[in-house]
Order: structure tokens, then sequence, then C-alpha cells
């Protein structure tokens, strides 16, 4: 086979490259505004104030009880001493004015996971706290979750709508790509047709052409992405930032297997749909 007919095919092949490429960034950048919401949401802490009359070891069992619960990422215990000595810190005249007093009171400090921060959840958090006898009050901006988690889902749902609208974009772009290639070989499908072939024998070579060309392009476009988020984690590695959870996270590498799959469907249909004005049409028509 020459190397001129196969231009169309290379022309296609990058064409839907790119296109799944710029799809499949939106969706790492969403990916990636998800991840920074939930470790920002992660980094807050959840105080569970104990009380007055608490001491260390018995602190320390309820810590013990605490730290399989499926809701914890991590927990740590603070002594009024501690807390106290922080603030004294802040302010040279603060323990002086204080005059010996401590008025706060020893807490066990709590990270959630990020599935976790949501109202409802939260709520049922502090009650389970607050059946401990240790505890006296939890304290949580949950008024400030909520308005991270309202404020979020909207700019997921927007990131959703653009999504299927780039999706779209993607599929009339890879099919006139395609509609390109195969009206290269349109003498080949009514040469086909006039020794016999059937519908369905010649549409076959042309939707399996069309299948490979969008599992590759697909699986080039996610090869890029990989590419520029380990460059990235490289980068980040030097600042003492980790963002392997977000460049080896399972989301992460569904994307990747979305975009050969998504790829591939839309190779497949988009050369069905491109075919089929050729198989009804004349010699003179498609000529």
């Amino acid at each position: 086979m020459s190397s001129q007919p196969q231009t169309p095919y290379v022309f296609s092949l990058v064409s839907i490259t790119l296109v799944l490429f710029f799809l499949g960034f939106f969706g790492l950048l969403a990916l990636s505004g998800k991840y920074v919401i939930d470790r920002t949401k992660e980094d807050l802490e959840l105080k569970a104030l104990l009380t007055e009359g608490t001491q260390p070891d018995q602190a320390a069992r309820l810590l013990d009880a605490l730290r399989e619960r499926p809701y914890i990422k991590t927990i740590r215990y603070r002594s009024r001493e501690d807390i106290f000595g922080e603030f004294a810190q802040l302010g040279g005249d603060f323990k002086e004015a204080m005059q010996g007093y401590n008025p706060f009171l020893s807490s066990i400090n709590i990270q959630l996971n990020a599935e976790y921060i949501q109202g409802d959840s939260i709520r049922a958090i502090s009650r389970e706290l607050l059946t401990h006898r240790e505890v006296s009050e939890v304290d949580y901006p949950i008024s400030l979750i909520e308005t991270v988690n309202y404020r979020s889902g909207w700019i997921l749902q927007a990131s959703a709508g653009v999504a299927v609208l780039l999706g779209l974009l993607a599929y009339l772009m890879i099919l006139n790509t395609v509609k390109l290639a195969i009206f290269s070989r349109r003498l080949i499908i009514r040469s086909m047709q006039l020794i016999g072939a059937t519908a369905a024998y010649v549409r076959w070579p042309f939707v399996r052409i069309g299948l490979i060309q969008g599992s590759l392009g697909g699986a080039f476009a996610a090869a890029l992405l990989c590419a520029i988020l380990l460059a990235l984690q490289a980068q980040f590695d030097t600042v003492g930032i980790d963002i392997r959870a977000l460049s080896q996270g399972t989301p992460t590498l569904i994307l990747y297997g979305s975009l050969v799959l998504l790829g591939a469907t839309l190779g497949y249909l988009s050369s069905r749909v491109a075919l089929s004005r050729y198989l009804n049409k004349s010699l003179d028509e498609i000529a």
C-alpha cells in the first residue's frame, strides 16, 4: 500500500489523539480541582473537647477506641497544657495575664476522610463522639464545609456539562476526519459493491480501522496526560508537595481507561455514520 493513501488515516489518528487529549486534559483539571478541594477539607480538624476531669490515660483509651473508625484520617491528643503553652508563645503577656489559670480543655483533634466531610456525616460523627463520657463538646466549622460542598457541587455540575459539550465536539471532529479518510477510499468501496460484497462486508474493514484508530488515539492521549502528570509530580517533589494521590490515584487511572474506551466508541460510531453515505450511492455520485 502506497504512502499517499495512508495520509488520511495518519491525519485522522493525529486529530483523534488531539481531540481526546484536550477532552482528557479538561477531565484532569476537574480531577485536580476536586483533589485540591478534598485536601483542603481534610486539613480542617474536628475537635472533640474533653471534660475537665479527663485524665491522660482515659484520653489514651478513647484515642485507641476511635483510631480504627472508618472516618478517621488522622487523630491526635492535645493536652490542655500543650494548648496553653502554644498560646503563651504567641503573646509574651498572655501567661502573666492569666495568672497561672489555664482556661483550655484537652482535646482530641481528628482529620476526617474526604468522603465523610458532609453535613449529615459530620453531625452523625459528632453525635457518636458525644456518647463518650470523656467528650464534652465537638467543634467543627460545619457551616463553612456545607458552603464549600454546595459551591463545589455546582462546579462539578458545570464541569459535567462542559465535558458533554466537549464530547460532542470530539465526536463531530472525529466524524469529519473519518469522512475524509473514507472519502479517499470511496472508489474501493464502490468496487467492492460491484463484485457483490454485502454492506456488512464492505463496512467491517473501515469500522475496524475506526476502532483501532480511536483506541490508539485514546491511548496516545492518555500517555501524553500521564507524561504531563509525571513531569508535574517531579516538579512538586522538589518543593515537598506530594501529588501522587492525584497522578497515581484510581480516578486518574479510570480517566486514562475512559479515553481509550471513548476513542474506540467514537471511532466505531463515526466510521459507521461516515461510511453509510457511500453504501447506497451510484458510482457517479461518489466519484
